[in-house]
C-alpha cells in the first residue's frame, strides 16, 4: 500500500503563471539569501488572499529567483510568504497547493 506524507512549509511567492485554460500557478522559491526556484503550487486561497496576490503582481515586475526558466510568468517583489502544502521531505514542490499568504516579517 502506497501512502502520501504532506507538510505544510513557509516559501517565499516569487511570481505567478496564468495560462489560457489552465488554473493559475503560484511560483514558489527558498527565503533564504540564495533564493533559489523550488516549483509551483496551485492557488488555493480565499477570495480575500487571491485579491492581495494579484494586486502584488500589478504593483510591479520582480526578478526571477535563481534556477527559474518559466518565460510567461509574472514575476513579483520579494516580500511575500506562502504557507504551501506539499508532500514531505522532497527537493522540488510535488503535489503543492498555496494555502496561505501573509507579508514578510522584516
Amino acid at each position: 500500500m502506497k501512502t502520501k506524507c504532506y507538510e505544510e512549509v513557509d516559501f517565499e511567492v516569487a511570481g505567478v503563471q496564468r495560462t489560457p485554460g489552465s488554473a493559475p500557478l503560484a511560483l514558489m522559491a527558498t527565503r533564504d539569501a540564495e533564493r533559489r526556484y523550488v516549483g509551483s503550487a496551485n492557488i488555493a486561497l480565499t477570495k480575500a488572499m487571491r485579491e492581495r496576490l494579484y494586486a502584488k503582481v500589478q504593483e510591479g515586475k520582480g526578478s526571477p529567483p535563481r534556477g527559474a526558466d518559466k518565460p510567461d510568468a509574472e514575476w513579483i517583489e520579494p516580500g511575500l510568504v506562502g504557507r504551501v502544502k506539499t508532500l514531505k521531505r522532497e527537493n522540488k514542490l510535488r503535489h503543492a497547493t498555496l494555502r496561505a499568504i501573509r507579508e514578510a516579517k522584516a
